[in-house]
C-alpha cells in the first residue's frame, strides 16, 4: 500500500465556501444603501457628512474611519433625499474616503490570504499525517523485525542447549601488544560441562589456560590461536589425557569474531570399539593366513600319497584283472572313484587359496576371449551333452586373467551339469551398464548374466550357496565338492565385484556378476 495520502479537498472546499458567504454577506450590506441618495463623490452620504462633522475637524491627509454600518443605516435612509449644503461641500479634498468598492477589495484580498493560509495549512497537515503513518510502518516493521530477531535468538538458544555435541564461545585475551595469550569462556551450554567435568558458572568469564592448562600441553592452544588469527577451521580427533581428563574427543572449532566456537564430542567409547574391531581384524586375518598356509601346504602333500593309491589302484585292475573277482573288481573301483573325488578336492582347495591370496596381478582382459578358452576347456563336457552357449559381445575390463576363467568355468561348468538328462544345456550370457551408488558415490559397473534351464533351486538357498562345502544335492545326483561357488564369490571379491543368484525349482537359474567397468 502506498504511504503517499490524497490531499483532504472537503475541509479546503468547505473553508473556501464559507469566506465565499461572508463576501457575499458583505456586499449585500452596502448593496442595501437605495440608489436615489445623494452620495457625496467621495461616496458617502449627507448624513455622514454632518456626523463627521460634529465629531470634529478632519486632520489634513488623515484616512476618516467610518461607524460600523449598522449605526450609519437609519441616517443613511433618513438623508436619502437631502442635497449637500455648503458646510458639506467644504471638506476639505485632500481626506481619503474608504468607499464600496475599496473596503471589498480589501476584503477579497484578506479571505483570498485566509483561504491560502488555510490550504497551506491542510497540505501541512497531510505531510504530517503522512509522515505520521510512514513512521507507523516503520515502527511496524521495526516491531516485526524485532520479533523475529527475538523468535531466531531463541531457536539459536534451543539449539545451544539441546545440542548432543559440546559447545564453547571463546574470546581472546590479548597482552599489550596485542598478542593473543589466553581465551576467555563467553558461553557455555550444559553438555560441553558435563562432558569437562565443571560446572558452567564456573567457566563463564574465566580464562582457559587457568582451569585448563593441558590444552597447551596438547597442541590445542596452538591450534586455536592459529584459527583466530587465520580463520581456517580446525578438526581434529585426539586423545586429551590432562586436568582429570582422561578421554577421546572430536574437535570443530571456528573462528567468530575476535574469538572462535568450539564444538566437541567425546568419543571414547567408538575409538574402544574402533581399536578392538582393529584387533580382531587383525586377527582374523592372520588367521586366515594361516589357514591359507595350511590349506596349500596340505594340498601339495595329500597329493603325493593320493597319487600313490590311484597309481597301485590302475596297477591291480590292469595285472590282475584275470584273477580278481567281481567283488574285488568292485572294491578297487570305488577306491579309484574315492580317490578321484578327493584329488578334484584337493584341486578344488588349492584353487580356493590362491583365489583368497591378494598378489593377485592385474591386467586389461578381453571377456570375449576368456569366454573362449573355457570352451574349449569344457569342450568334451560341452559335446556330450550337445550345450548350447550363446552370449552378448562381452567388455574388456581390469582384472586378473587367470582368475576371470576359472570365474566363468566355474558358472558355465554347473550350468551345463545341472540339467534334467532329458534336456538339451542352453546356457545365454547377457550383458549390460548399471550404476551402483558405492560409498554414496554413483559408480559405473559391468552387469554380467549367465543363465540356464536346469533344475534351478530353492530361492531361499541363493546366499548359502556360495559358502564353502554347501550342496543342495547329494553326491549320487551331481558330483561336485561343494567349493566351486565359494571360489567364484573369492574371484568376484577379489576385483572388488559382487555375485548373487536369482531361481525357481524346474525353472532354471540365473547367476550375476557385477564387476567395474
Amino acid at each position: 500500500m502506498s504511504n503517499i495520502q490524497t490531499f483532504p479537498f472537503w475541509p479546503c472546499f468547505t473553508i473556501m465556501f464559507s469566506n465565499f458567504v461572508l463576501v457575499i454577506v458583505w456586499m449585500n450590506a452596502f448593496a442595501c444603501i437605495p440608489e436615489q441618495a445623494n452620495i457625496h463623490p467621495s461616496g458617502l452620504a449627507p448624513a455622514v457628512l454632518q456626523q463627521v462633522k460634529l465629531q470634529g475637524q478632519v486632520p489634513p491627509s488623515s484616512v476618516l474611519i467610518l461607524p460600523p454600518v449598522h449605526q450609519l443605516r437609519p441616517q443613511l435612509n433618513a438623508q436619502t433625499t437631502a442635497q449637500p449644503n455648503d458646510e458639506e461641500q467644504a471638506i476639505p479634498n485632500n481626506t481619503k474616503w474608504i468607499n464600496q468598492e475599496f473596503i471589498i477589495e480589501v476584503l477579497s484580498v484578506s479571505i483570498l490570504v485566509l483561504s491560502v493560509f488555510a490550504l497551506l495549512t491542510l497540505r501541512l497537515y497531510s505531510i504530517n499525517r503522512t509522515k505520521h503513518k510512514e513512521s507507523l510502518v516503520k515502527a511496524g516493521e521495526l516491531e516485526r523485525e524485532a520479533n523475529t530477531n527475538k523468535k531466531l535468538t531463541q531457536l539459536l538458544n534451543n539449539i545451544f542447549e539441546s545440542s548432543l555435541d559440546g559447545i564453547i564461545a571463546f574470546d581472546s585475551v590479548r597482552n599489550e601488544v596485542g598478542e593473543i595469550v589466553d581465551f576467555k569462556y563467553k558461553m557455555v551450554n550444559q553438555i560441553a560441562a558435563e562432558i569437562i567435568g565443571i560446572p558452567v558458572n564456573t567457566l563463564l568469564e574465566q580464562n582457559m589456560l587457568e582451569l585448563l592448562p593441558g590444552n597447551k600441553s596438547s597442541g590445542l592452544f596452538d591450534a586455536y590461536k592459529n584459527t583466530v588469527e587465520s580463520g581456517k577451521n580446525f578438526h581434529t580427533i585426539t586423545y586429551y589425557r590432562h586436568d582429570g581428563i582422561d578421554k577421546w574427543f572430536s574437535i570443530n572449532a571456528v573462528k567468530n569474531l575476535d574469538g572462535f566456537i568450539v564444538t566437541f564430542a567425546d568419543v571414547s567409547e567408538f575409538k574402544q570399539n574402533e581399536e578392538l574391531l582393529l584387533r580382531k581384524q587383525e586377527e582374523l586375518e592372520l588367521a586366515n593366513q594361516e589357514l591359507e598356509q595350511f590349506v596349500y601346504i596340505a594340498s601339495h602333500d595329500l597329493k603325493e600319497p593320493l597319487r600313490k593309491v590311484r597309481a597301485f589302484g590302475a596297477r591291480l585292475e590292469s595285472g590282475y584283472a584275470d584273477v580278481l573277482d567281481d567283488k574285488c573288481k568292485d572294491y578297487i573301483a570305488r577306491m579309484r572313484s574315492a580317490s578321484d573325488r578327493m584329488q578334484a578336492l584337493i584341486d578344488d582347495l588349492l584353487k580356493l587359496s590362491r583365489a583368497s591370496r591378494g598378489d593377485t596381478e592385474m591386467d586389461l582382459v578381453d571377456l570375449n576371449s576368456v569366454l573362449s578358452l573355457v570352451k574349449d576347456a569344457l569342450s568334451e563336457q560341452i559335446a556330450e551333452r550337445h550345450a548350447i552357449i550363446s552370449s552378448d559381445t562381452l567388455p574388456t575390463i581390469h582384472a586378473n586373467k587367470s582368475q576371470m576363467t576359472q570365474l566363468f568355468q566355474n558358472i558355465i561348468s554347473n550350468a551345463i551339469k545341472y540339467v534334467e538328462d532329458t534336456k538339451e544345456p542352453l546356457v545365454s550370457i547377457k550383458v549390460k551398464n548399471i550404476i551402483l551408488p558405492i560409498a554414496e558415490v554413483p559408480t559405473s559397473y559391468w552387469q554380467i548374466d549367465i543363465s540356464d534351464n536346469g533344475i534351478g533351486f530353492n530361492n531361499e538357498y541363493k546366499t548359502k550357496i556360495f559358502e564353502i562345502f554347501q550342496r543342495l544335492h547329494g553326491r549320487s545326483e551331481y558330483s561336485g565338492t561343494g567349493i566351486g561357488l565359494a571360489i567364484c564369490q573369492k574371484i568376484v571379491t577379489n576385483h572388488q565385484g559382487y555375485i548373487f543368484a536369482e531361481s525357481k525349482e524346474g525353472e532354471g537359474a540365473t547367476f550375476s556378476i557385477q564387476l567395474p567397468r
